[in-house]
Formats: C-alpha cells, structure tokens, sequence
C-alpha cells in the first residue's frame, strides 16, 4: 500500500507527503504475476526484478477496462520486508518521482 509520495512541496522545495484518500496497491505474487489497484482495478500482468540493477519491470496486459498493453520500468531504490520504494524519472518535468510502499498482511 502506498504511504508516501516524493513530490514538490508547497514551499518550493522537495519532500515525502503522505498518500492522499486513495492510496495505490500492488500484489506481487512468486509466479511473476503482479495486480495493481487504487479505489479501483489497475491492471495487471507479469514483472521481472532485477536486483543487481534495481530494474523492476511491470508488464500491463490489456484489460476488460479499457487498460492497454503496456511495459513501465521502476528503480527499486529500497526493499525490505516492509518497505518498497519505487521510482522513474520524467524527461518532461526533469523530475524523479519517488512512491514508498508498506506491506500489508
């Protein structure tokens, strides 16, 4: 479950803020089959995780909403037992944006 978003601060400056209302789960199962889900289905399908290069690569496949195929690759910059945080860079915004995770039982 989402707890914490790296973002733009009020103040100009950077910082972690807590998940809003919604906060965004993901489910990753030993099969290499992942879901993901906010206040509604995210989509679904396969991941490989790279630990040597902190790759984490999630494969959407199309879905019964609307969902397209598509491939989105994170940076796993902290994984434990309890915590996973995830990032991506913009070339858009020249910004890298940062999602902690809790694990929930």
């Amino acid at each position: 479950m989402s707890v914490a978003v790296y973002t733009n601060l009020d103040n100009g400056t950077y910082g972690w803020t807590p998940t809003g209302r919604f906060p965004h789960f993901y489910t990753f199962l030993p099969d290499a089959r992942f879901s993901s889900a906010s206040d509604m289905p995210g989509g679904s399908g396969t991941y490989i995780y790279n630990g040597h290069s902190g790759d984490l690569t999630l494969n959407y496949e199309a879905d019964r909403y609307g969902n397209m195929a598509t491939t989105v690759t994170y940076k796993v910059e902290q994984l434990t037992d309890t915590k996973l945080i995830i990032s991506h860079y913009s070339a858009i915004s020249n910004f890298t944006y940062k999602t902690e995770y809790s694990k929930v039982n």
